[in-house]
């Protein structure tokens, strides 16, 4: 079992040191660990629950294609990596275990382990603001996986929602501002997440908490969420988490979007989403988008992603997958390119 507090003690202690070499090395260690221990949760949760499902099953076929006697134990981290991609087992942890592993994924893995096996076979200089990026990636993946909740001594402390100063899970108030940590809403009943600061259901502040303008916030994540001009679906599941969290009403949500959202990508997605009601798109469907696309300017890439984004309700997802023949995907707009 790895002890991560005192794991990335030591890193610190090699980043004060100026040992770099170690602090990328230690890092990739901790990522490599991290990935054979998801690996092996997976195939123990399958044995557990004698799965015998279509993603069971699609992923030993690419195991007997590409993985021929495959043993993680003794896997490189290059090999895991590519297991990961070919097979696409972010995807299958992430819904196994309910988290996002949005940045996790992003992570560029390539370069990582590059790096790694670079300073493993050469004498070479690594700079400080390489290694501090490796404790980074380290940080964001076992954050995100929550694998140190489950094997070991956690890295996140619960925070105060209005001072942020750590506190205790048995508290019922913070001792530095005297906010109310309750899990409970007083008014509803409702369960409330560390997180929030007004309950969902009744929208009553919790007690203690001064509560910040909603709709000031909500605009801080629209405009981070649409910096680059395209909306994803974990991004859309992230927007609508907060607005929950905020107690906006979807009208008031939407009014927010449009002062950071490019007009075309909103009429885009209605017009997506007014198609996507049966969770199937025909022919005609198709072809309507594809030229409602041109006609509004939107690129094939942000096309793609805001269909993509109007999945995240898992019964439209399901038809989507059911269909997968007749909806719209990426190289169906390759025409309003060529």
């Amino acid at each position: 079992m790895i002890n991560y507090k005192e794991e990335f003690k030591k890193i610190s202690h090699n980043v004060e040191e100026g040992d770099y070499k170690s602090v990328v090395s230690k890092s990739a260690w901790l990522l490599e660990q991290g990935l054979k221990q998801l690996y092996k949760d997976q195939f123990e949760y399958y044995e557990r629950e004698d799965c015998n499902d279509d993603e069971y099953n699609a992923l030993n076929i690419i195991i007997e294609k590409e993985f021929v006697n495959f043993d993680i134990d003794k896997a490189t981290l290059g090999y895991i990596v590519k297991f990961y991609h070919l097979t696409r087992f972010f995807d299958i942890v992430q819904n196994r275990l309910d988290v996002r592993l949005t940045f996790t994924r992003k992570l560029p893995w390539k370069h990582i382990v590059t790096k790694r096996n670079t300073i493993a076979h050469d004498d070479c200089i690594i700079k400080k603001d390489v290694a501090i990026d490796f404790i980074h990636y380290a940080k964001v993946f076992i954050y995100e996986t929550e694998i140190d909740d489950r094997y070991g001594d956690s890295l996140k402390s619960n925070k105060c929602h209005e001072c942020r100063s750590i506190v205790k899970g048995e508290w019922n108030y913070c001792a530095n501002c005297g906010s109310d940590l309750s899990v409970k809403c007083k008014k509803c009943g409702s369960e409330l997440k560390q997180s929030w600061s007004i309950c969902p259901e009744c929208k009553r502040p919790r007690s203690g908490v001064k509560v910040k303008d909603p709709i000031q916030m909500y605009q801080y994540y629209c405009e981070a969420v649409w910096a680059d001009g395209i909306l994803t679906k974990e991004e859309k599941h992230f927007l609508e988490l907060k607005r929950e969290e905020l107690g906006l009403s979807h009208e008031t949500a939407h009014e927010v979007e449009r002062l950071y959202t490019p007009i075309e990508a909103i009429m885009f997605r209605v017009a997506v989403e007014a198609t996507l009601v049966d969770g199937v798109i025909d022919e005609d469907e198709r072809v309507y988008l594809r030229k409602q696309a041109e006609v509004m300017g939107v690129s094939r890439e942000i096309a793609n992603e805001i269909f993509n984004a109007c999945l995240t309700i898992d019964s439209v997802e399901d038809l989507y997958k059911e269909n997968k023949s007749k909806v719209i995907v990426m190289n169906t707009l390759k025409q309003n390119t060529n």
